[in-house]
C-alpha cells in the first residue's frame, strides 16, 4: 500500500484526455499522467474542458495556500494553439492557461511543458491551410511560446533538431523527451520459416507519410505479408491513392492503440518505411518507441530520425528510399531469417530503457535540478 505522504505534481493539458486514443498526440498525454502515478507521484489534473480547468485550478490554488506542496508541473501542449482546444475550437478561455502558468511561477513550482510539434512554420502548413489562415495561426502559435518563454522552466521537445526550428530563442532549458512504450516484449522465439510479415502501424496520408514505396516493394518480393494498421476514416480518404499497389500480400486493419497485441505477436519486422521529408528529420514517431517496446526489430527510411535511433541503437536497418534498395533488404531477409532472430535480440536489450515510465523519471529528475526547486 502506497504512502500517504506521496509527493504531488500537477499534470495540466489543455484539452480532454481521451479514453482510448488512436492518434499520436492524443496518446502520449495518456501514457505520460499513468507513468507519473506508476512511479509514485499523486497527480493533480488540470486538464479537460476550459470549464474543467478552471474549476480544477481554483481548488488546485485554494490547496496551494493551505500548504499544499508541488513537486513540479508537467504539461503537455496541443497540436493547435491552446485557446483553441475547447471541443467546438471557439476560444472562450483564451487568457486560462496563460492564468495556470502564472500562477504555478508564482508560487516557484518549476514548470516543464513537452512542445509537441512546430509542423506550423514551414510552408507546407501554409499550402494545406491557406495564407491567411496560417498567418492567423502562427500569431497564436507564438503567443503560446511566449507564455512559455515568460513562465516556464524547461522545454521538453521530441528531438534537439526539432528545437532548431522554433522561430525565437526561448529562456527556458531545452530538453530532448522522446516518446515512450508500453513494454510487453516477451522474447518468443522467430520463425526460420514461413513468410517474412511485416507491420506497419500508422499514418497513410501521402502529404505525411507515403507508404507507396513500401508497397512496392512488399509487392516485388516473394514470401512476405505486409499488416498495415491504420485509422479507418483517414485510410477510407487515402486509399484510392494505393489502390494500384494493394494486392493478396497486403492486409489492411483498423486498431486503437490498445488492441494491437495479436498483430505484434504475429509480425517478424516493424515498418517506418516513409518519403524522408525535411519534418521526418526531426520527427520523433511514437510508434518507434513502441516497436521498440515490443520487441521488433525496425525498418526505417535513411534521413529520418528515426533512423537515426535504429542506427545507433543498432536495432534494426536503415535503408535508402527507393524501391529497389528495400526489396532487396527484404530479400535478403527471407533468404537469411537469422539476421532478425539477431535483431530481435537486440531490440529486447533495450526495450525497457525506452519506457513512459522512464520518461517521467526524467522529467522529474530535470525539473527538480532546476533552481525552483527546494
Amino acid at each position: 500500500m502506497r504512502s500517504i505522504n506521496m509527493p504531488v505534481m500537477v499534470f495540466h493539458a489543455p484539452f480532454e484526455l481521451q479514453e482510448n486514443p488512436t492518434a499520436a498526440s492524443a496518446l502520449r498525454p495518456v501514457r505520460m499522467l499513468k507513468a507519473f502515478e506508476n512511479i509514485g507521484y499523486k497527480v493533480w489534473k488540470v486538464t479537460g474542458t476550459g470549464k474543467e480547468r478552471k474549476k480544477s485550478l481554483r481548488a488546485l490554488g485554494r490547496a496551494i495556500r493551505g500548504g499544499l506542496k508541488v513537486e513540479f508541473v508537467y504539461s503537455e501542449s496541443a497540436t493547435i494553439p491552446n485557446a483553441f482546444t475547447e471541443p467546438r475550437h471557439f476560444p472562450l478561455r483564451p487568457f486560462l492557461d496563460a492564468e495556470f502558468f502564472a500562477l504555478m511561477h508564482r508560487h516557484n513550482i518549476p514548470i516543464g511543458v513537452f512542445y509537441r510539434d512546430i509542423y506550423w512554420v514551414f510552408d507546407e502548413y501554409k499550402e494545406r491551410v491557406g495564407a491567411a489562415v496560417a498567418a492567423a495561426m502562427s500569431t497564436l502559435y507564438r503567443w503560446d511560446l511566449a507564455i512559455y518563454d515568460r513562465y516556464v522552466d524547461v522545454l521538453f521537445v521530441p528531438s534537439l533538431p526539432m528545437a532548431d526550428h522554433i522561430p525565437h530563442k526561448l529562456d527556458p532549458i531545452i530538453v530532448a523527451l522522446p516518446p515512450g512504450a508500453d513494454t510487453r516484449a516477451d522474447g518468443v522465439e522467430q520463425s526460420l520459416t514461413g513468410p517474412l510479415k511485416l507491420l506497419y502501424v500508422g499514418g497513410t496520408n501521402p502529404r505525411h507519410y507515403e507508404i507507396s514505396i513500401l508497397l512496392e516493394a512488399v509487392s516485388r518480393v516473394s514470401n512476405v505479408s505486409l499488416t498495415i494498421c491504420t485509422p479507418k476514416d483517414s485510410w477510407e480518404k487515402d486509399k484510392t491513392m494505393y489502390a494500384d499497389l494493394l494486392s493478396d500480400s497486403v492486409c489492411i486493419v483498423h486498431r486503437d492503440a490498445d488492441h494491437l497485441d495479436d498483430l505484434y505477436e504475429d509480425a517478424d519486422i516493424a515498418m517506418l518505411h516513409v518519403e524522408p521529408k525535411l519534418y521526418w528529420e526531426f520527427a520523433m514517431p511514437v510508434k518507434l518507441f513502441e516497436y521498440i517496446g515490443r520487441g521488433k526489430p525496425i525498418i526505417a527510411t535513411e534521413g529520418t530520425m528515426a533512423a537515426e535511433v535504429v542506427e545507433n541503437l543498432d536495432i534494426g536497418w536503415s535503408v535508402p528510399h527507393s524501391v529497389q534498395s528495400l526489396a532487396e533488404l527484404l530479400d535478403e531477409m527471407g533468404t537469411h531469417r537469422e539476421m532478425i532472430a539477431r535483431a530481435s535480440q537486440r531490440v529486447l536489450a533495450h526495450s525497457r530503457e525506452h519506457t513512459w515510465e522512464a520518461r517521467a523519471r526524467q522529467v522529474a529528475a530535470v525539473l527538480q535540478k532546476t533552481e525552483r526547486y527546494s
